[in-house]
């Protein structure tokens, strides 16, 4: 009973810091807009890894992340969509933010979360 248990904390644990890192990405794209008038990207993961004015903004290391991928799937100037894709044991999760919303849930792989968020709306 104790080892499920123990592993279902685990992964809960590193969706919410998946749930935080991409809070962390909203808050670096407002700083970006505020600097240059224009959210960053559309980026994928490896032009996280190669460093930009935005990767510079965030306080976490995309290359560093093990069980979560990080990309910003659209951006023009007034709007962006992030999203943080499982890798491994927690492929299937997908968490999504907006620059008017806070993060929701896309799809949940293996385990069930208990961050209080909420479906994304369509």
């Amino acid at each position: 009973v104790a080892v499920p248990a123990y592993f279902n904390h685990v992964l809960r644990t590193r969706q919410a810091e998946a749930y935080h890192n991409l809070l962390d990405l909203k808050a670096a794209q407002e700083m970006h807009l505020s600097m240059y008038n224009a959210y960053a990207g559309p980026y994928t993961v490896a032009q996280f890894i190669a460093g930009n004015t935005l990767t510079d903004l965030l306080s976490f290391s995309n290359s560093d992340t093990k069980y979560y991928r990080y990309l910003i799937s659209s951006a023009s100037g007034t709007a962006f969509t992030a999203r943080a894709e499982g890798k491994g044991k927690l492929f299937g999760d997908v968490f999504r933010i907006k620059d008017d919303q806070d993060p929701c849930i896309v799809s949940l792989g293996n385990v069930k979360l208990n961050l209080g968020l909420d479906n994304c709306p369509p």
